[in-house]
């Protein structure tokens, strides 16, 4: 099989395609020809030796792809051969084709390209599962969305409205500002030109935070926050250390957690597939969710896609094609 894999680790790392044995199919598993794959900031870390991947695994990078399924293992009933699915991978998207556990795929709606199928898995999964199984978030009650326009921030800012909740959020832009309002946010904040702590405590803060900054924003995070709301931490792009008052916490009763997707258990990622094939996947089966694809790139480009990720431009998610 075809693969891009990591020379020189590091902040001069590079991608070199290569040709390896297909991996092994296990029971359990399914082996899927890909045809495009999302690009993700955990990647550029896995690149610059910050993020292996979990023991066991695949040192190819590549966290979600869509493709077609050539083989199932005999113990796999949900899915046959030659269907259309996303695939939520702990590593190996970065290949023309990868096996993976048949718990973590997701069909493609008929009307659904492979390139939007790439960017849905960790994207939309890791939204669906910090928002609505970590947080709990109920109809009515407002969050705080850090990165608005990225793949992730889109896709939380869509599932929170088409569920009943106010979202305000944070870009650095006025051009991602303008994409956020179209997908429905009820207050974007331009970051660079003003203190989203300060509007958002002026609206009474929020009950819920999805953050991928990490450190610079900890203590304004908890100043936005209601009483028992919910801080959830899914990046550290600022860094991973920072002072907190530990007061603010317990007088206001909060929850901070930080979450991964990777690094879960095959029976963990199942049920959270599970829930969202159930919940989620007919709104996108009825065209009232779809992915926003910011740039699709051939795969003799990959240094590119990587480039635009790091430079933070993109609105929506990056994706490569074989």
């Amino acid at each position: 099989m075809k693969v891009l894999e990591i020379i020189n680790p590091g902040k001069e790392s590079q991608l070199r395609l290569a040709e390896r044995e297909p991996l092994p199919l296990r029971p359990g598993y399914v082996r899927i020809a890909i045809k495009a794959f999302g690009i993700n900031r955990a990647d550029l870390m896995q690149r610059r030796g910050l993020y292996p991947p979990p023991a066991g695994e695949t040192d190819i990078p590549g966290l979600e792809a869509a493709g077609v399924i050539l083989e199932t293992a005999g113990d796999v009933q949900e899915f046959r051969t030659g269907d259309r699915v996303a695939a939520l991978l702990a590593a190996g998207g970065y290949a023309d084709e990868t096996v993976v556990h048949h718990g973590s795929l997701l069909r493609l709606p008929d009307t659904m390209s492979f390139e939007q199928g790439a960017g849905l898995a960790e994207t939309w999964l890791t939204a669906w599962s910090n928002l609505f199984r970590e947080a709990a978030i109920s109809p009515g009650k407002t969050a705080l969305i850090h990165s608005g326009a990225s793949g992730v921030g889109l896709s939380a800012i869509d599932l929170l409205k088409e569920f009943g909740n106010t979202v305000f959020t944070t870009v650095s832009s006025e051009a991602k500002a303008a994409v956020c309002r179209r997908h429905g946010a009820d207050q974007v904040i331009i970051y660079t030109q003003e203190d989203f702590s300060a509007k958002v405590k002026e609206a009474g803060g929020v009950d819920v935070i999805l953050d991928a900054v990490g450190a610079n924003y900890l203590m304004r995070n908890i100043a936005c926050l209601k009483k028992r709301g919910c801080l959830l931490i899914i990046g550290l792009m600022s860094g991973s250390k920072a002072e907190i008052s530990l007061g603010d916490v317990l007088m206001k009763n909060l929850t901070i957690k930080g979450t991964t997707l990777r690094s879960r258990p095959i029976e963990e990622k199942a049920e959270i597939t599970a829930s969202f094939r159930e919940k989620v996947m007919p709104l996108f089966e009825a065209g009232r969710l779809s992915v926003t694809l910011d740039s699709v790139f051939p795969v003799s480009d990959i240094e590119l896609a990587c480039a635009r990720m790091a430079s933070n431009q993109n609105i929506g998610k990056i994706v490569v094609t074989w």
